[in-house]
């Protein structure tokens, strides 16, 4: 054997004397994650079941245990309404032991791993990734005041910041989310039909739509120049035009004057400020917007652009998407009956949204798109011509169910973290409030810059959602690009 031969052969017994000894290391690495939790066998996480699957899973970190900081606020699944809740599947108990010696097996199998590999497994976020910006989100307890009111989050997001809670949706969010949610490659709309309701609510306008035909003698002549063309080529085909009308063409455009209020939309920052303070997120005074007529060769550079709803379409709102059906929970403790008239002042209280979370087993996790279903479309696409008459006849006295008014109901949105709440209702908040009580509006839109969709069609999607047992998706939406824009058509989806 040569001297190079011998060589190579030390050379290949120490590589392989090095990878066994990396991966013993990454084994007793990981082995310790498991050892360095409480002696409890409930706090040791069962590897073998998706977080959404594991009923049980502690919402509180135990002693030296790292949570995914997305989980911080997850809500427990209740033990009753299993027809909502996802079913478990049967699990053995797990004791860090059993679980030091899977976690090492894992690590045996992973042939390519170093001590790098093994810390980067420990760590929660890479250095300087865009979601460790918003990984310490203040409470709403600790948000500041403005003029004494609570809840101001324009510090939280920066000075002159455009887009408010979606800040949080950033493409680690994303990727992770479309990895966890897309598995079957089922879409949803989520968007009522434009011209919703008929007759509007609010005294706002109906959608004016009109087609437009296109005509002209040019048509007459290009007809003939394509006909002869072909012929040369020995292409013989045939002019159907109408011989009475031969400049008539197949060709239309179209022209729809609507309130941006109609149908499924999104509320922007511009749609409504905090009365109190009476300015617009970020502080933006009314008086600081050119209202009226806008000139569309300077939008771009408008002061009205500067919080428009365009930002929002630059961006998208994309994560993951979380429906309660609160509606049919409720109808399910009334034995099937409808709970309430969602065309009535009905507010679903906090208990009952946190309710209907564990009794479909939802865990929130940070940047979640939260869906509420009232039961408005479905009372409305059951209604008559002569109820939704009723239904507008008087603008401001309008009454409709929604999420509750309140301070509390707010401090909960805020402490999950939503990148965006939205209802099938045309208020999100149950209507009228109480004289007392602020809007919802005010905080959300306002204070925390959290966009808000209303009339969001979830009837085909809590359909799939009760068939497949499954409340999260990926949801994509795309609000219209058009500088300064005071609210959007939805433009939503889920997909499963």
């Amino acid at each position: 054997m040569s001297a190079d031969d011998d060589r190579q052969k030390q050379h290949g017994e120490h590589g392989h004397h090095e990878h066994r000894r990396r991966r013993a290391g990454l084994a007793s690495a990981l082995g310790a994650i498991v050892t360095r939790t409480s002696g409890s066998a409930s706090s040791v996480p069962n590897f073998g079941r998706s977080y959404r699957e594991h009923p049980e899973h502690p919402t509180k970190t135990a002693p030296h245990t790292q949570v995914h900081p997305d989980y911080e606020h997850a809500e427990k699944p209740s033990s009753t309404h299993t027809r909502h809740a996802r079913a478990a599947p049967a699990s053995s108990t797990i004791t860090p032991e059993t679980s030091t010696r899977r976690l090492a097996q894992i690590a045996l199998q992973l042939g390519s791993a170093t001590s790098t590999a093994t810390q980067s497994l420990i760590r929660t976020s890479p250095a300087g990734s865009r979601r460790g910006e918003w990984r310490h989100l203040p409470a709403y307890k600790d948000l500041p005041t403005e003029g004494g009111y609570p809840g101001c989050a324009w510090s939280v997001w920066g000075k002159g910041d455009v887009l408010g809670t979606v800040n949080m949706l950033t493409p680690e969010l994303v990727l992770r989310t479309s990895k966890e949610e897309v598995r079957t490659g089922v879409t949803i709309p989520l968007n009522w039909s434009f011209n919703k309701p008929e007759l509007p609510l609010f005294g706002r306008c109906a959608v004016s739509h009109t087609t437009v035909t296109k005509s002209g003698p040019a048509v007459i002549d290009k007809r003939k120049a394509v006909k002869s063309a072909l012929y040369s080529k020995g292409v013989f085909v045939e002019d159907r035009s109408d011989p009475s009308k031969p400049e008539e063409m197949p060709m239309a455009d179209e022209e729809i004057h609507f309130n941006t209020q109609s149908g499924s939309q999104w509320d922007g920052f511009l749609h409504f400020g905090h009365l109190g303070l009476n300015c617009f997120y970020q502080g933006i005074k009314k008086s600081d917007i050119a209202w009226g007529k806008q000139d569309n060769s300077q939008a771009a550079n408008s002061p009205l652009a500067r919080p428009g709803i365009h930002h929002l379409a630059n961006h998208g709102i994309v994560g993951r998407g979380v429906l309660l059906d609160v509606y049919g929970y409720l109808s399910e403790k009334n034995g099937g009956r409808a709970p309430y008239d969602p065309m009535t002042t009905r507010a679903i209280t906090l208990s009952e949204l946190q309710e209907c979370a564990r009794a479909q087993g939802v865990r929130f996790h940070k940047g979640d798109i939260l869906l509420i279903r009232t039961g408005f479309i479905d009372r409305y696409n059951r209604s008559s011509f002569e109820e939704r008459k009723r239904w507008s006849a008087n603008p401001g006295q309008e009454q409709l169910a929604g999420v509750e008014q309140g301070e509390h109901v707010a401090e909960w949105i805020w402490n999950n973290h939503f990148a965006a709440v939205a209802g099938d209702a045309p208020a999100f908040e149950s209507w009228p409030p109480r004289p007392e009580e602020q809007f919802l509006h005010e905080t959300l839109l306002g204070m925390f810059g959290c966009p808000i969709g209303e009339m969001v069609d979830l009837e085909k999607l809590v359909a799939h959602c009760r068939l497949t047992r499954r409340w999260t998706f990926l949801f994509a939406s795309w609000p219209q690009n058009l500088p300064g824009g005071i609210a959007s058509p939805f433009n939503g989806s889920a997909v499963f």
